[in-house]
């Protein structure tokens, strides 16, 4: 029982990165903006029409819960020492994104048009470096625990 347990932790520890980092790349997809340039004309497209507070709130959210999860598999199996420096960092940058960002989103939001047309804001630059860094951090991590399963 105790060993299936543990095999079970381990697999789990493979899957939810990769799960993580498939709703982390769609979710920062769906909430871009699309330039386009017709006949000279710079058009602005809006895909979520003042949506994105909800996608970006969403995502914050669910990071958080697929964090708590793949935390609970340490109680199955003690993981390696990159699989858990490599989650602290995520969890860390997960942290600073919710704290930093989540009380600016508003402002955010309600000023994106304004900074779409004066070029891109700090604000967006960070959340999304952030989210690469995240995104490198969970393919390690789930190279690392295929390691852990052989």
């Amino acid at each position: 029982m105790i060993s299936q347990l543990k095999k079970f932790g381990r697999e789990m520890r493979v899957g939810i990165p990769f799960v993580w980092l498939g709703l982390l790349i769609g979710l920062s997809f769906i909430q871009n903006t699309v330039h386009a340039k017709v006949g000279g004309e710079d058009f602005i497209i809006d895909l979520m029409d003042g949506a994105g507070k909800m996608v970006f709130n969403s995502l914050n959210k669910m990071e958080i819960y697929m964090s708590i999860i793949f935390a609970l598999t340490f109680i199955f199996a003690i993981p390696r020492a990159k699989v858990f420096w490599s989650f602290l960092i995520v969890v860390i940058l997960l942290i600073v994104q919710s704290i930093r960002f989540l009380p600016n989103v508003d402002g955010y939001w309600l000023e994106s048009f304004k900074m779409i047309i004066k070029g891109k804001s700090s604000f967006e630059f960070w959340y999304y470096l952030f989210e690469f860094i995240k995104s490198i951090f969970l393919v390690m991590i789930g190279f690392f625990a295929m390691k852990e399963i052989r």
